[in-house]
């Protein structure tokens, strides 16, 4: 391998001291390398003045022969590794409004008739005219001011006894009856289904004119009316007006 590098290193020396004639200073243009090789051992340096115990060359980076045929063109390289996911571009400019569409829109054919639904549950026992419904158990009891001034009708469906249903005080029938004036009246109906007698009593300040009695399987319609309306001590007369009506 010396040997080897040795020959071409002495061809070098003498194309170099045929082409510069041996000239100390070397004259090259712009696109050649000036070097000089040493005259006993043969190393080269770049430089453009060589010494006297150094060959002056010059390197030409084009040769002078012919530039030989383009090469066969290699073969395709393996695809490169997918690379990392770029940055999210900004988001783009709003683009114009769209032309507004038809506004006609066609009526489409009736549908079928659904069937039939279920049944609903049965509702609430309502009011009979103009009356609000109370059922009232087989015992004692007081009406309350609110039911009395309400238009209520006193449902007594069965009693094992005579019972007595009690009229509440004028002063609470005064706080439920709404802008009570002298002379304000209410009407409230018994209506007595059972085979014994109903009667209703009054008191002191719910003053009962005439007899309460409510006779087995009759209808009962009682007045009221407003004849002291002192606060707090307001007294109310009641009287029935048809005791024998079916």
């Amino acid at each position: 391998m010396k040997k080897s590098f040795k020959n071409r290193t002495l061809l070098l020396l003498a194309l170099a001291v045929s082409t510069s004639f041996l000239f100390d200073a070397v004259v090259v243009s712009a696109a050649d390398i000036a070097a000089c090789a040493n005259k006993r051992t043969g190393v080269m340096r770049v430089a453009t003045v060589c010494k006297k115990t150094e060959y002056a060359i010059v390197l030409r980076q084009e040769g002078l022969g012919t530039v030989g045929p383009t090469g066969d063109r290699g073969a395709t390289g393996t695809t490169g590794a997918t690379g990392a996911r770029g940055a999210t571009g900004a988001t783009g400019a709003t683009g114009a409004t769209g032309a507004v569409g038809p506004t006609t829109i066609s009526k489409g054919d009736t549908g079928a008739t659904g069937a039939t639904g279920d049944k609903g549950a049965t509702g609430a026992t309502g009011s009979v005219g103009k009356y609000a419904v109370v059922a009232l158990a087989d015992a004692a009891a007081t009406l309350t001011a609110a039911q009395l001034v309400n238009n209520t009708l006193f449902n007594m469906i069965t009693t094992t006894a005579t019972r007595t249903l009690t009229m509440d005080t004028g002063a609470n029938i005064a706080l439920a009856y709404t802008g009570e004036l002298l002379g304000s009246s209410f009407e409230f109906v018994i209506w007595n289904r059972s085979g014994n007698t109903v009667t209703l009593a009054g008191n002191v300040t719910a003053i009962l004119d005439s007899t309460g009695d409510v006779a087995a399987n009759k209808i009962v319609k009682f007045l009221c009316m407003f004849t002291t309306i002192t606060a707090g001590s307001e007294i109310v007369n009641c009287r029935s007006l048809h005791p024998l009506v079916n």
